[in-house]
C-alpha cells in the first residue's frame, strides 16, 4: 500500500491512475457521483496517464502524480473504500491486467466479467418445477450426494452464511411436501424455513408441536397436561416444589435447596441419553455429598420427573400442578420406545438448525424409520452442549459462505478455531460480497438501519433506556418483545418492595441482594441496578415504553442473539455484554460465549460492529480452554 510520494515510482500507469482516483474520492463523493461516474473517472485518469506519457515521456505520468500526492488525502479516500462498497484487487489479479484493453485503455467490461468471476454460485441446476436453481461447488457436491441417495441419513455441519437453508429449499424440489416433515426448534426457525418454499405445502411442527402429537393423540397412555403448566410464564418457586412434593432436608441442604438441586438433576437427565436418572446428573454441589445424599437426592429427583411427566399424587387435594417444559416432553418422547412417526405420514424429515436438536430427539429420530436429513452449525449451539447424530448417520461438512466477505473471517475464525466443542475448517468468505468491520470504543447508538444484540435481558433492559432516553427511533425483535415488560415489573418491584417474581430469569431470586450476588459480574445488571438506586420506577418504565417505534419503520432494532438465531440483518451491532470473561478450564461457559459472539456476529450481511476489544478479548479467553 503506498505511504508517501517516495513509493509511487515502483507503480504501473493502472496503479498510479488508482492513486489518483483514491486521492480524489472525497470530492467525488461530496459531488453525489455514482459508482458508473467514479469508474469513468478512473477510466480517464488511466486515459491522461497513457497521452501524457506518449506525449512528454515515460515518467510524465509519475511525476504529475508525485506533485499532487497527498497522503491525508489518500488516507481518507481509502477510508471511503468500504462505505462505497468498493474492493481493492488481490495483487495476483493486478499482475493479470484483464482490467485493460489492448491498447492499455480502461476495460469498461472488467467489473461485470470479475463480478462474474468470483461468484461462487456457478453450478446450475434444473429443478423438477423448471426452474434453474445456482449453487456454490461445495453446494452442489453435497446436494448431489442428497439427491441420489434421498432415502438414506444425512447430517450436514454447515458454518453460517454457506448457504444450508437454499439447499433444503432446492432438496424439497425433488420430495413430495405431503411425504415430507420440516421440524424446526422453535415457531420463528420453522416460518423463516416454510417462508422460503413458496406455495408449496410442506407439513412443519416445531419439535414440541411433535412430541406433543405423538405423546398424546389417542390412543395413548399420556394425559394431556393442562394447558398452563406448558406457558413460559408458569413457573413454580423451589421452595412451593419442596412443599408440594413434600421433601425433607438432605445433608446440610435445606428442603428448597434440595428441590434446586433436583430441578436441575432432572433437567440434566433430560437433555442427556441416559434412560434412568442417576448419579451422572448430580451437579457439584458445595460440600459434598455422602452415598446416603446422593440416593436421597436421586429418590427425590425421580419423584419430581413422575410428577411432571405422569403426574400421580395429590396436594391439598389437587394434583400437584408442575411446570413441563419441551424438554421434558422430548425426553419422554425418546424412552417410550413404542412410539415412532408412521412411514405411512411420511418417509421424509427435514430439520433446519439441527444444532438445537437435543440428545433424546436425536434418540427418537434415528429410530425411526423414515430417512432423516439434518442441516445445523455446531458454533451457533447456544448453550455450548450439542448432540450428535449416530455414527451409522453420514456426515458431510461445508464452509464456504455465499453471505458474508472474507473480511468476517477475521472475526469468526477464531471463535470456530477456539470453540472446545468444536474440530472444523475455518470459514471462507465470499470474494463478490463484503462486509464491513467496524470496532467501536464507546457504545454509542448505532447508525440508522442498525440491529443491536446482546447477550441477555440485561443488556436489553440497558439498551432499551438508552434508546428511548435518547428519543431513537427504535424497537423490539417479536420474541425479546414478548416477556419484556413482566422481567422489568418484576426487576422494580423486587428492588423496591421484596416482591416475589415471575419471570423465568429472576423467579428463583427471594430477594434483590441474592440476584446482585448472582450478576456480580455483569455490567448491564449493574448498569440497571444504579438506575433503580436513583429511584427508577414502573411510571419511567412506562414513559420509555410510550416511546417505541410501533409504526413498522423503525430505525433500530433491538434483541437478544437468542431472537435472532436463523435471521439476517444487513447491519448488526454486538453488546459489550456478550464479551464476558470465562474462568479457566471451564468449557462449557467457553462454549456458550463463543457461540453467542459467533451467532450474532455471523447475522449481519454488510455491515458489523463489533467491541473494540474484542480481538485481545479473544486471545485472553481462548488460551484459558485451550483444546
Amino acid at each position: 500500500m503506498v505511504q508517501s510520494h517516495h513509493d509511487l515510482p515502483s507503480l504501473q500507469l493502472p496503479e498510479l491512475a488508482a492513486v489518483l482516483l483514491i486521492q480524489n474520492l472525497p470530492a467525488l463523493v461530496r459531488a453525489g457521483q455514482t459508482a458508473p461516474r467514479i469508474e469513468a473517472a478512473l477510466a480517464k485518469a488511466l486515459s491522461t496517464g497513457l497521452d501524457s506519457d506518449a506525449e512528454y515521456g515515460a515518467d510524465t505520468f509519475v511525476q504529475a502524480v508525485a506533485e499532487r500526492f497527498s497522503p491525508a488525502a489518500f488516507k481518507e479516500g481509502l477510508g471511503l473504500l468500504d462505505g462505497l462498497m468498493f474492493n481493492l484487487l488481490e495483487v495476483n489479479e493486478v499482475a493479470e491486467r484483464k482490467y485493460l484493453e489492448s491498447d492499455g485503455s480502461w476495460n469498461f467490461n472488467f467489473r461485470i466479467e470479475h463480478a462474474a468471476q468470483l461468484n461462487p454460485l456457478k453450478e446450475a441446476i434444473a429443478t423438477a418445477s423448471g426452474e434453474t436453481i445456482f449453487l456454490s461447488t461445495p453446494q452442489f457436491r453435497i446436494f448431489k450426494t442428497l439427491r441420489s441417495e434421498l432415502d438414506e441419513h444425512l447430517h450436514l455441519q454447515g458454518l453460517a452464511g454457506v448457504g444450508k437453508t437454499s439447499m433444503i429449499s432446492t432438496l424439497l424440489e425433488y420430495l413430495k411436501p405431503e411425504e415430507t416433515l420440516l421440524l424446526a426448534s422453535t415457531s420463528q426457525q420453522l416460518h423463516a424455513l416454510t417462508a422460503r418454499l413458496g406455495s408449496k405445502k410442506f407439513v412443519g411442527m416445531t419439535f414440541g408441536q411433535l412430541a406433543s402429537q405423538l405423546l398424546f393423540t389417542p390412543p395413548t397412555v399420556y394425559s394431556r397436561p393442562d394447558r398452563q403448566r406448558y406457558q413460559p410464564t408458569y413457573q413454580m418457586a423451589d421452595a412451593d416444589v419442596a412443599k408440594i412434593l413434600s421433601f425433607q432436608p438432605v445433608g446440610s441442604f435445606s428442603i428448597t435447596r434440595v428441590a434446586d438441586i433436583c430441578r436441575r438433576i432432572v433437567q440434566s437427565f433430560c437433555y442427556s441419553s441416559n434412560r434412568e436418572i442417576s448419579a451422572d446428573n448430580i451437579p457439584l454441589v458445595d460440600g459434598g455429598l455422602s452415598g446416603a445424599d446422593r440416593a436421597a437426592l436421586l429418590g427425590y429427583s425421580n419423584l419430581m420427573w413422575q410428577e411432571i411427566t405422569q403426574p400421580r399424587l395429590l396436594f391439598e387435594g389437587k394434583k400437584t400442578h408442575l411446570p413441563i417444559r419441551v424438554y421434558h416432553l422430548l425426553k419422554l418422547l425418546s424412552l417410550d420406545t413404542s412410539i415412532s412417526l408412521s412411514l405411512a405420514a411420511y418417509r421424509h424429515i427435514l430439520i433446519d438448525e439441527a444444532h438445537d436438536l437435543s440428545a433424546p430427539l436425536l434418540q427418537f429420530l434415528d429410530r425411526c424409520p423414515q430417512a432423516t436429513c439434518t442441516l445445523g452449525d455446531i458454533c451457533q449451539r447456544l448453550d455450548g452442549l450439542p448432540a450428535r447424530r449416530g455414527m451409522h448417520v453420514r456426515q458431510r461438512e461445508i464452509s464456504q459462505s455465499v453471505r458474508s466477505g472474507r473480511q468476517m473471517e477475521v472475526i469468526l475464525n477464531p471463535l470456530i478455531a477456539a470453540h472446545p466443542r468444536a474440530e472444523l475448517a475455518p470459514l471462507v468468505g465470499a470474494r463478490d460480497k463484503k462486509t464491513i468491520i467496524e470496532y467501536y470504543d464507546r457504545s454509542d447508538i448505532p447508525d440508522d438501519g442498525t440491529t443491536i444484540l446482546v447477550k441477555s435481558e440485561w443488556g436489553v433492559f440497558e439498551w432499551f433506556q438508552r434508546l428511548a432516553g435518547a428519543d431513537a427511533s427504535f424497537c423490539m425483535m417479536p420474541e425479546c418483545e414478548k416477556q419484556f415488560r413482566r422481567f422489568v415489573n418484576d426487576c422494580i418491584e423486587l428492588y423496591h418492595h421484596g416482591s416475589p417474581p415471575k419471570h423465568a430469569v429472576l423467579f428463583r431470586h427471594s430477594t434483590w441482594d441474592g440476584l446482585a450476588a448472582t450478576y456480580a459480574n455483569d455490567y448491564s445488571f449493574k448498569t440497571i441496578e444504579t438506575m433503580l438506586e436513583r429511584g427508577y420506577s414502573s411510571n419511567d418504565f412506562e414513559r420509555s415504553m410510550e416511546k417505541m417505534d410501533r409504526t413498522g419503520h423503525a430505525k433500530i432494532l433491538l434483541g437478544r442473539v437468542s431472537d435472532a438465531r436463523s435471521l439476517e440483518m444487513d447491519k448488526v451491532m454486538l453488546g459489550r455484554d456478550l464479551l464476558s470473561p470465562i474462568r479457566t478450564g471451564d468449557i462449557d461457559e467457553a462454549a456458550k460465549t463463543f457461540a453467542g459472539l459467533y451467532t450474532g456476529g455471523s447475522r449481519a450481511r454488510y455491515k458489523l460492529i463489533v467491541p473494540g476489544h474484542m480481538r485481545d478479548w479473544m486471545v485472553d479467553q481462548a488460551a484459558k480452554v485451550k483444546k
